[in-house]
């Protein structure tokens, strides 16, 4: 499975958990399309975007124009929910592989899925205080989701959290409701005006151009 897809010149990033265990040498890629947890946790989100950026906008987003990576590629380095002190090098080094990619790249708009991608790519950024995992519940998640569309800057690296297993699992009402009734509906709108407000010009869209194919990044998911 190669550890990532699309340019990290790419202005949107989006981050996910880990490697899906026993079928990651099958798959290409994180977050591949045949695999059922992408059609979980992005498709539907992904679906409210393109309406409303067509609808509004005239436009299309390109799949392929998007950088895509896992956290990490080992699911077993992840910490317990309840850490606070994450201290097992096979984590640090790729929060560490993260942060140099990200001070290299500097994308405006980062989607991070989940509790563990979400603190990872915060810590990534020494972004304070730190939380360990768990912190990030539903309502924690919601408040992180509304807080950084809000105050998103061009011109900084925005982490925008989004849902992972929890919006396809047995409380998935409950994360819902915890979005105002309709997670898919509430993340996907806002997103979408997001990037007809800051992203028109980017090279994100369907005929628009590329992002730069020649960028390099090491092979650390």
């Amino acid at each position: 499975m190669q550890p990532h897809s699309g340019s990290p010149a790419s202005p949107v990033w989006l981050i996910g958990d880990s490697n899906p265990d026993p079928w990651a040498q099958r798959l290409k890629y994180p977050l591949d399309d045949r695999h059922p947890t992408r059609h979980n946790i992005w498709t539907p989100v992904w679906d409210r975007i393109q309406d409303h950026v067509y609808r509004e906008g005239r436009l299309r987003l390109h799949d392929r124009k998007l950088f895509i990576r896992n956290a990490v590629a080992d699911a077993n380095v992840k910490p317990r929910p309840s850490a606070l002190e994450w201290t097992n090098q096979d984590l640090l080094s790729p929060v560490e592989w993260l942060r140099s990619d990200l001070h290299r790249f500097q994308p405006p708009l980062v989607l991070a899925f989940g509790q563990f991608a979400f603190e990872f790519v915060r810590r990534a950024l020494y972004m304070q205080p730190p939380f360990p995992c768990q912190h990030w519940g539903l309502g924690n998640l919601r408040r992180a989701f509304d807080a950084a569309i809000a105050a998103f800057d061009q011109n900084e690296i925005n982490v925008v959290p989004l849902l992972h297993a929890t919006i396809a699992r047995g409380k998935f009402l409950d994360a819902h409701a915890a979005f105002g009734g309709h997670y898919f509906g509430h993340t996907g709108e806002r997103l979408a005006h997001l990037l007809l407000a800051h992203f028109r010009d980017a090279p994100i869209w369907v005929g628009g151009p590329s992002p730069d194919q020649d960028s390099e990044m090491k092979d650390d998911a």
